[in-house]
């Protein structure tokens, strides 16, 4: 799921009450993936989780910065 172009706060926040389910598989497919591969690696799963949901919520907001429209111009 990639965020679409937006141009105001209330555009962005469509995107995301209308594509909450998505997102949400998305990071409990990734979640489940990355924590059993973790652990299989010999690492704690409890200590693995709470930093993937700080990088996947991180990650989202950059992807949404990143299409705003005004972006381009900042570069």
């Amino acid at each position: 799921m990639t965020p679409a172009k937006w141009s105001s706060l209330a555009q962005l926040a469509g995107h995301f009450s209308d594509n909450l389910g998505r997102y949400a598989v998305q990071f409990a497919l990734w979640l489940a993936i990355f924590t059993l591969a973790t652990a299989l690696l010999g690492q704690k799963p409890a200590e693995f989780v709470p930093a993937f949901i700080f990088l996947y919520l991180v990650s989202v907001l950059i992807l949404a910065l990143g299409q705003w429209d005004q972006a381009n111009r900042y570069n």
